[in-house]
């Protein structure tokens, strides 16, 4: 852990990247639970909600061809575009909060302009470390991702117990969406990639 701290104060763009890929997984879970917990709510039907899963984990079976994507495209493009469309796919579903139908084909195209973004931030790890460091930097990037999942499900729950659907899935959005800021300082050299 101790090493950590020194990959992290030799390569400042690191930092923000950590940071981000802490908050973007705490989002992304805090929205799922969000989402099961409100179509279970609506619909009482355990089908609903399995269908709710299916949609969002069928794109990531696209990651072959997600790879091809993203290395065909600069990452600093890719990865603004996908927040971009992220950004308003969530923001409809916070404000809307659709229909079983609608939410399934929403929650689908998230996952699937999800998929290629994550091969396309592993590429942004070289801009920020040596070579060097690579394997632990992409480690450390593992970790910190596990971390937010770890964390968004039960912060979710309380959430979604006090206010219900719309707060939590609004606080998701702004959370999954601080990867861009977080990564102001280093997407000058992602734009080289």
């Amino acid at each position: 852990m101790v090493a950590g701290f020194g990959l992290v104060r030799r390569s400042p763009g690191l930092a923000g990247l950590l940071a981000a890929q802490t908050i973007s997984p705490l989002g992304d879970a805090m929205a799922t639970t969000a989402l099961i917990l409100h179509v279970q709510r609506t619909t009482g039907s355990a089908t609903a909600v399995g269908l709710l899963l299916f949609a969002q984990a069928i794109p990531p079976l696209a990651a072959p061809l997600a790879g091809v994507i993203a290395d065909r495209f600069s990452p600093g493009r890719l990865l603004g575009v996908g927040w971009l469309a992220q950004a308003v796919l969530a923001g409809l579903v916070a404000l809307l909060v659709p229909p079983l139908g609608a939410l399934l084909v929403v929650v689908f195209l998230l996952a699937l302009v999800d998929t290629p973004l994550s091969a396309a931030v592993g590429r942004c790890i070289p801009a920020v470390v040596a070579d060097d460091d690579l394997v632990a930097a992409n480690a450390m990037r593992s970790a910190v991702a596990e971390l937010g999942t770890v964390l968004g499900p039960p912060l979710a729950g309380l959430l979604f117990a006090v206010s219900g659907t719309r707060l939590v899935l609004g606080l998701a959005n702004r959370t999954e969406h601080r990867f861009p800021r977080c990564s102001n300082d280093f997407r000058e050299r992602v734009k080289a990639l």
